[in-house]
């Protein structure tokens, strides 16, 4: 008989045996498993912008709209909603904002930048566990199949949600757990009052500030952003020489008369103003008049 080979915890040979009757597969330990990887449940993946896998930070400037999509996906029928968080890094609490389906699996948001510092953004999604529970009811009810326990199943799924709020909205939503139970006691004819509570415009705007998290999923980088000034993006810039712009031939101008020219530069639409090494320049490779290389002790230098 063939020898059989054993695999010893390390997931290395253990040794051979000679066995009689019907051969055994080798036990194979997980250690001598090749990798893998596991996923969550919702993928978050191939988020914009992002620069060479997030080594190099995006950039925009002070009082732009940021733009991020991504492909956002889980398993099974139910819905699923998404956020960008985002925060400049001097702050340590994250803010949000709202990311819509544009495409099949393409979800796209957007915040704003109004400083000049640097911020980090970033993707969370997670199940719309009421706006699921919702969208089944109505099909439900286009089936004009019995709503009983579905209702049941809402209206727990508020009160939890007032557990969850701020002290405004989780009165409001108290209120509409309160109708909504006793429409429920009125049997076959509240059933119609508790399903218009159940899609109101106004509940569905409350619940989704105070969603069910607990399966949320954040994209496994915090990018990068540089905000600049608006400057940075573009400017005109104009180049002057400070001394040269005095009204008097014989002498250098001051910093003074060189400030006069600015309103007659700007009028021909330069925004940034470039100015020259003012004098003395100093000593080292010093030129003379004309740009020559050699400068007496009273030439003003050249840069």
């Amino acid at each position: 008989m063939p020898p059989s080979t054993r695999i010893g915890a390390d997931g290395q040979h253990a040794g051979t045996s000679t066995s009689r009757g019907v051969g055994r597969a080798p036990a194979l330990s997980s250690r001598g498993l090749p990798p893998f990887e596991t996923y969550p449940a919702i993928v978050i993946e191939n988020v914009t912008p992002e620069i060479d896998g997030g080594h190099w930070p995006a950039k925009r400037v002070v009082g732009d709209s940021v733009e991020v999509q991504a492909d956002i996906f889980k398993e099974g029928h139910e819905l699923l909603t998404a956020r960008v968080l985002y925060r400049a890094v001097e702050q340590r609490d994250w803010s949000e904002a709202p990311m819509q389906q544009a495409l099949n699996d393409r979800w796209s948001g957007r915040f704003s930048v109004d400083r000049n510092t640097r911020y980090l953004y970033t993707v969370q999604a997670f199940t719309d566990v009421y706006g699921s529970w919702r969208a089944d009811l109505q099909k439900r009810l286009a089936a004009q199949q019995d709503p009983a326990s579905e209702l049941l199943e809402g209206l727990k799924l508020v009160e939890q949600a007032a557990e969850r709020a701020d002290a405004d909205d989780a009165g409001r939503l108290q209120g509409y757990v309160d109708r909504w139970r006793a429409a429920l006691d009125q049997g076959e004819s509240g059933k119609r009052e508790a399903v218009e509570l159940a899609i109101s415009a106004d509940l569905g705007d409350i619940m989704d500030r105070w969603p069910d998290r607990a399966d949320a999923t954040r994209y496994r980088r915090e990018l990068e952003l540089t905000v600049d000034r608006l400057q940075a993006r573009f400017a005109s810039w104009y180049e002057i020489f400070p001394r040269s712009q005095g009204t008097d031939p014989t002498r250098s101008a001051t910093l003074r008369e060189a400030e006069t020219r600015i309103p007659a530069i700007a009028s021909m639409g330069f925004d940034t103003l470039y100015m020259t090494p003012i004098h003395p320049i100093g000593r080292t490779n010093r030129k003379g008049p004309n740009n020559t290389l050699v400068a007496g002790p009273n030439d003003p230098g050249s840069p």
